[in-house]
């Protein structure tokens, strides 16, 4: 309720003495022919419906210097066709529809991907609207919202008018056409153009749209595959999922990409595969052995040196029941397929990259489930991720550790003295304004620039490594996390930040126990100076809130030892169980 929403802001003693109402009147969007417009519509709402309160009682004022224009037209099939040819190619044409099932009618005529019903179009904006039928469609629906309004009502000022009985609901069903026709007519910036079959309409008449055009010539408007990607991403972000696939069918004309990416779903069936083949077959193996390397996951090498995969055999050596892992030889050998698989990332022209984009999309999924926006932060290419994001790449894509492109990098950069300063310049670039966890069912939003934000990222990138590496609890202290900051820039992090002092005591004070009233319950300490990230936290992935370790890949290392090798199994078993407590 408007009026109990009012009442708590006039009656709250904290807001006692700031009681300051100021009206926002200033139209910043649409042009002045359009604001005008827009302007005749509520007048009439407030004429046939009343206020909802007087401080709402006023008309919106343009001031922008484009006076626009509003090119009323007869829907015909020759005005149409006139106007599909000049629009179809373009991002700086919609078409608005009143409902959903009008889109389908709309697509016989219009090619282009940007129909929009008007529930879909709230908070979005063009330079060019097109409004079909809207009230053609509802002859009677307009007919009633217009009984006993006047020209002369729509004059001069808005006035203050309650309604007759705040109780009648009668008339709240018409409502949602005037909103509708105002949001509509309002999505326009620079020029609308109202397309109508029942162009005498006692409601048009009034808005003094008369004498319909019924042809009309518009100069072409090519947009270029670049604006098409970033109209496409930026629907997508607006959940606009249904144009936004259309752009990608029909403008850009992506492809599905013709290798099969290893999702979490794809590594169970590689490893069953694996255990159950009796003709020892080399493809699934060789696919996990450079999916373990990609992601550096050593614990993946003994389960295939058990099933004689010769190249793992060489890193996971077993005599006499005993394991000798050979660090060096896996180091040399991840760093080598890295190097072969991230060259097309790292130098130009990046040929082969652009060609598979224009081919699959900006945000085409690779052999291991990345972007490749991801891989251009990860390889620290500062120029390709700038044309990325150009091209509208995703900057919330994760990989299978659930990590973005910024968290890939400061992965990288945690662990390398050399990349620090690549870093820094990648960070500036895609460095998110905050991170949403959701904690004992409370939302906690951490904000970039709090100590927190480094902190959480940091155990977050590091616990896959952790637990592929020792096979236990992914446990940080205060000493390891400054050795860690310590390599990174003043730009990224203040120096004060990277004193072991200060990381105690954000660790400290925000223990799951901890009494701090600040206290985010962000991480358990497991042993004295060791701690865990707390293991009820979820992060934000599309619609979903997913638990933090289920992105580590513990679960799939999990399965696959547990049927290998008791001891390992036993040893990993006390870290797993205890990341569940």
């Amino acid at each position: 309720s408007w009026s109990k929403l009012k009442s708590m802001f006039y009656t709250s003693t904290e807001l006692e003495g700031k009681k300051i109402m100021r009206i926002i009147q200033s139209n910043f969007r649409n042009s002045q022919t359009i604001t005008d417009l827009s302007n005749k519509l509520l007048m009439i709402k407030q004429r046939r419906f009343g206020s909802i309160d007087r401080e709402s009682t006023y008309l919106m004022k343009s001031l922008l210097e484009d006076k626009g224009d509003v090119v009323f037209l007869k829907d015909t099939d020759r005005v149409k066709a006139e106007m599909n040819k000049a629009i179809r190619r373009s991002t700086k044409f919609a078409v608005l529809v009143m409902r959903d099932d009008e889109k389908t009618s709309a697509r016989k005529f219009f090619e282009t991907p940007l129909i929009f019903s008007i529930q879909e179009a709230k908070g979005l904006e063009y330079e060019n609207v097109i409004l079909l039928n809207f009230v053609s469609g509802e002859r009677q629906n307009f007919q009633e919202i217009i009984n006993g309004v006047t020209e002369e009502d729509l004059e001069g000022e808005l006035r203050y008018m309650r309604a007759s009985d705040k109780r009648d609901k009668s008339l709240d069903v018409y409502k949602f056409f005037i909103n509708s026709l105002y949001v509509a007519v309002t999505r326009a910036m620079k020029r609308l153009y109202i397309m109508e079959e029942d162009t005498a309409h006692p409601l048009l008449q009034l808005l003094s749209l008369k004498n319909a055009l019924e042809q009309i010539r518009i100069d072409a408007s090519h947009s270029s595959i670049e604006e098409w990607q970033a109209e496409a991403r930026r629907l997508e972000l607006q959940g606009k999922q249904e144009q936004a696939e259309e752009i990608r069918r029909t403008i850009l004309k992506t492809q599905p990409v013709p290798w099969d990416i290893c999702t979490s779903e794809r590594l169970k069936v590689l490893v069953t595969q694996i255990r159950t083949a009796k003709d020892n077959p080399q493809r699934p193996r060789k696919i996990l052995f450079e999916y373990a390397l990609f992601y550096d996951l050593p614990m993946i090498m003994e389960f295939l040196s058990r099933h004689e995969f010769v190249k793992a055999k060489q890193i996971c050596i077993f005599r006499d029941g005993k394991l000798t892992f050979n660090s060096q030889l896996y180091t040399q050998q991840r760093k080598n397929f890295l190097s072969n698989y991230t060259a097309k990332y790292r130098s130009p022209p990046y040929k082969e990259f652009l060609r598979q984009c224009e081919l699959y999309g900006i945000d085409h999924r690779t052999e291991f489930n990345c972007t490749p926006l991801i891989l251009a932060a990860e390889t620290g290419n500062v120029c390709l991720v700038k044309e990325l994001l150009s091209k509208g790449a995703d900057r919330g894509a994760v990989d299978n550790h659930g990590m973005t492109a910024w968290q890939k990098a400061f992965q990288v950069a945690v662990g390398s003295n050399a990349f620090a300063d690549t870093f820094a310049q990648i960070h500036e670039i895609l460095l998110p304004s905050g991170i949403n966890l959701r904690i004992e069912d409370r939302l906690i939003k951490i904000d970039s620039r709090q100590g927190e934000f480094l902190l959480f990222n940091l155990f977050f990138v590091k616990i896959p490594s952790i637990v592929n590496y020792i096979k236990k609890a992914p446990t940080l202290s205060a000493v390891e996390i400054a050795k860690m900051m310590s390599n990174l820039p003043e730009s990224v992090i203040p120096e004060y930040r990277k004193k072991r002092q200060y990381i105690s005591a954000l660790l400290a004070k925000n223990e799951t126990n901890s009494s701090n009233p600040y206290c985010r319950k962000l991480f358990k300490r497991v042993n004295r100076g060791q701690y865990v990230l707390n293991s009820d936290i979820k992060i934000r992935h599309k619609d979903d809130w997913i638990n933090i370790y289920r992105f580590s890949g513990i679960e799939t290392i999990y399965r696959i030892i547990s049927e290998e090798d008791e001891k390992a199994f036993e040893e990993f078993n006390l870290s797993y169980n205890l990341l569940q407590k």
